[in-house]
């Protein structure tokens, strides 16, 4: 019974196979002779009339067999190779393209040699095999693997002149900065030349704080980590504070606005839409080093709906423009034109790659036009929401508080920024400061002190011993009467979005990020510390 039920297994497994497949033949090697066992209606049948050989060549001749694919085929069905073969082998195979329905498949060409083989009687059996959709399916999967071998080499590249540039970026201003610290202490009593000095280090390390926080953006937009913050604002007036501190800083260029738009205020990204703003104007200084240094913005308007309207942005210049190749490389991350003008230039390479990037985040899109020698135009098109102002009490000036004599906890672990800190504190700000090394000690201190003993507390962030986030949630669940309202500001080298909001999270009212801004540093000190008599005003 066992026997019977495997017999009618082995059958049905037996008929279910030789149904995929298209051919099955009987061959004997030593004659030549070719019996057929089962052909599909789809394929060529054989000619039982001619040997191996002569089957062979028809087919050839009729095309049967892909051009291609012919000395490939010619080859494994030798006669000569296939008696050898199997005197040593029991099985072989090969893949190639054969008519099928009446198109070119993939197929497999199974030989295996019969039980009964002896040299007499060199018997196999043929069995032909579609397989075209597996082998189009493997093709693409190899031409995927290709390109993504392609793309990894490209990003190694890409990696590799990214390090190679930032090297060379980073180590030019480094080396102004280390050079005149030379030349300061060498001259330190000729105090025309140290504020020559102290002007030219202070123009590189704003150099090299652009280069990094360009770096840092272009990161973060590749890892989809840069986020659009929407707030509403007048639009004219971000352009025009914008224009205003271009014409005052440099008087050999002027810029001259246009803007022509009903519904100024607009719901977007303040900060990021006046970096694109600033990075084109920047470049169109930088590079207009002719006679004509005049620099056209206009903004015009034109209404899609009652809530949206699409603002059109156009800066022009006269500068040095650019050829077609740099054109097309306008937008590639630190790509400069080769140009002996453009080498006499500070640039990271990085800003117009921001500026695409951020438009394409806002959903927006740039077109430039540019001819060498001739000048640039850039024409920006973002469709913004029209939104209104809500009205806000007058407030006073920060200007018109004093921070003197009031009384700050610094937390630094660093002993130069600790002291550099308590320097500005001090002279720029006239405060009192007592500072710490770490959080736990920050948590002491305060825990010990009287109310009112400290109006602020500068929190550094990573630190030994306890860092400035864990020390600011045990500052603001201690039983003290300041617990709450005590003002913690985040002082730190972290600056990405994430960052900003893991400190607000912790608790902080505010994150600065390091290197120190003055003129930032004494605002937020002012708007956070009088913010009750300024609202009274």
């Amino acid at each position: 019974m066992v026997f019977k039920k495997k017999m009618q297994d082995y059958a049905i497994a037996s008929k279910l196979l030789c149904n995929r497949l298209l051919k099955i033949s009987k061959i004997n090697l030593t004659t030549e002779k070719i019996e057929e066992l089962k052909v599909d209606s789809n394929f060529i049948s054989c000619d039982e009339n001619l040997k191996l050989t002569e089957w062979i060549t028809q087919l050839i001749e009729d095309h049967y067999v892909h051009p291609n694919d012919k000395d490939s085929y010619l080859k494994n069905m030798n006669v000569t190779f296939l008696r050898k073969h199997f005197k040593t082998n029991d099985y072989h195979s090969f893949r190639y393209r054969q008519l099928v329905k009446n198109d070119y498949h993939f197929v497999c060409m199974q030989l295996i040699k019969a039980k009964e083989y002896h040299s007499n009687y060199e018997m196999i059996y043929m069995y032909v095999n579609d397989i075209h959709e597996i082998q189009t399916k493997e093709f693409e999967l190899i031409e995927k693997l290709k390109e993504v071998t392609a793309q990894a080499e490209q990003a190694n590249q890409g990696k590799s002149e990214f390090l190679s540039r930032m090297s060379h970026d980073i180590r030019n201003p480094l080396n102004v900065i280390s050079g005149l610290n030379n030349l300061c202490s060498q001259h330190i009593d000729d105090k025309e030349k140290l504020e020559d000095y102290f002007n030219k280090i202070s123009i590189s390390a704003k150099y090299l704080l652009t280069l990094i926080n360009d770096t840092l953006d272009v990161s973060k937009i590749e890892s989809k980590k840069l986020y659009l913050k929407y707030t509403n604002f007048n639009l004219e007036d971000m352009l025009r504070e914008v224009t205003d501190i271009f014409n005052t800083t440099d008087e050999e260029h002027t810029i001259h606005t246009d803007i022509s738009i009903d519904h100024k205020i607009v719901l977007a990204d303040y900060v990021r839409l006046q970096q694109i703003v600033n990075n084109i104007l920047s470049n169109s200084f930088k590079y207009t080093l002719g006679d004509d240094k005049n620099v056209f913005l206009e903004l015009k308007e034109k209404i899609i709906d009652e809530e949206t309207s699409l603002y059109v942005l156009t800066i022009e210049d006269h500068g040095m423009g650019m050829g077609e190749h740099v054109l097309s490389r306008l937008f590639t991350p630190f790509e400069r034109g080769i140009d002996s003008r453009i080498n006499q230039i500070q640039g990271t390479g990085l800003g117009m790659t921001i500026v695409k990037n951020l438009v394409e985040l806002m959903e927006g899109s740039i077109t430039v036009m540019s001819e060498k020698d001739k000048g640039s135009c850039f024409n920006i098109m973002l469709s913004l929401k029209k939104t209104e102002l809500k009205e806000e009490k007058e407030q006073k000036e920060l200007s018109e508080f004093n921070l003197k004599g009031k009384r700050a906890l610094l937390v630094e672990d660093n002993e130069i920024n600790a002291m550099i800190a308590e320097e500005i504190l001090d002279t720029k700000c006239g405060m009192q400061v007592q500072t710490v090394s770490n959080g736990r000690e920050a948590v002491e201190a305060f825990r010990e002190s009287k109310e009112g003993e400290y109006d602020v507390i500068l929190m550094d962030i990573r630190m030994p011993v306890m860092d400035g986030l864990e020390a600011t949630r045990e500052i603001r669940k201690l039983k003290h009467p300041q617990a709450q309202s005590i003002i913690i500001i985040a002082m730190s080298a972290n600056a990405f979005d994430e960052d900003i909001a893991i400190s607000l999270e912790a608790g902080m009212n505010e994150h600065l990020s390091k290197p120190i801004d003055i003129p930032r540093l004494k605002n937020t000190l002012k708007k956070l510390l009088f913010e009750g008599e300024r609202v009274k005003a």
